[in-house]
């Protein structure tokens, strides 16, 4: 084909056919120019091709992980609010009124004794590999944005306020230590700690200022169990959209 350009080029200079062989060069640039740009066209859908099938590749991962967390973020709800419930019996407690003896909120009920705490341990692998990747390679901005939502600060609210309650927790079992009794559960064959009587009980404030704090944070912890699973279902319904054939 470059021989056959050549050999036109030739003929029209030697025959002194100028103004022709000027028409003929202009022409060969453009075609020149043209195939440049459908070459950088090709590359370029090429490039956009393979950022989509990695962005895809990489939002079904996170979908994945997203499946398994929400797994442990259903059991972490429910005794989430279990807990709350829990302590508020606690605060709350009636001796006349209450359908059980104080001491039964003390004791090892399977998960229900008011100081167990949750701990949401939410994956966070592949959102590690989007960071170094670029997040810009999700398209969708709706999509980006609720992800990075999710792992940069309802993650990072829900941790410290995990860390609040554990920490009122250990200030309550320090005060039981120093105020409350040790009582033999024959069930499950462990020391535990109750109050001494309803009356001491009641007199102890520092144990219930302490006991309202924590309350507080479990409260808030719910609400913010509730906010990710809530935004991880819209996550979840994006990334579909986006992956779909």
């Amino acid at each position: 084909m470059l021989k056959f350009f050549r050999k036109i080029r030739y003929n029209l200079m030697e025959t002194g056919k100028m103004a022709k062989y000027f028409k003929y060069a202009t022409g060969e640039i453009v075609l020149v120019v043209i195939g440049i740009l459908i070459a950088l066209q090709i590359n370029n859908w090429n490039e956009d091709r393979k950022a989509t099938e990695r962005e895809h590749e990489l939002l079904l991962q996170l979908n994945e992980e997203l499946v398994d967390t929400k797994k442990e973020l259903d059991t972490d709800l429910r005794n989430a609010a279990t807990y709350y419930k829990m302590t508020d019996s606690v605060i709350f407690y009636n001796e006349k009124e209450s359908q059980h003896p104080l001491p039964y909120y003390f004791l090892p009920q399977g998960q229900s004794r008011f100081y167990n705490n949750s701990r949401l341990f939410g994956n966070k692998s592949t959102y590690t590999t989007l960071k170094s990747t670029g997040l810009e390679i999700i398209k969708n901005p709706v999509l980006r944005n609720n992800i990075t939502d999710l792992y940069e600060r309802r993650y990072i609210r829900v941790r410290d306020t995990e860390d609040l309650i554990f920490t009122y927790g250990d200030r309550l079992i320090a005060m039981m230590e120093r105020s409350f009794e040790q009582h033999y559960h024959e069930p499950t064959k462990e020391l535990v700690l109750v109050p001494k009587d309803f009356e001491s009980y009641q007199q102890n404030k520092e144990f219930h200022n302490t006991l309202i704090n924590l309350q507080r944070y479990r409260r808030s912890l719910l609400e913010r169990y509730q906010a990710i699973d809530s935004i991880t279902g819209v996550i979840q319904r994006l990334i579909i959209e986006e992956t779909k054939d």
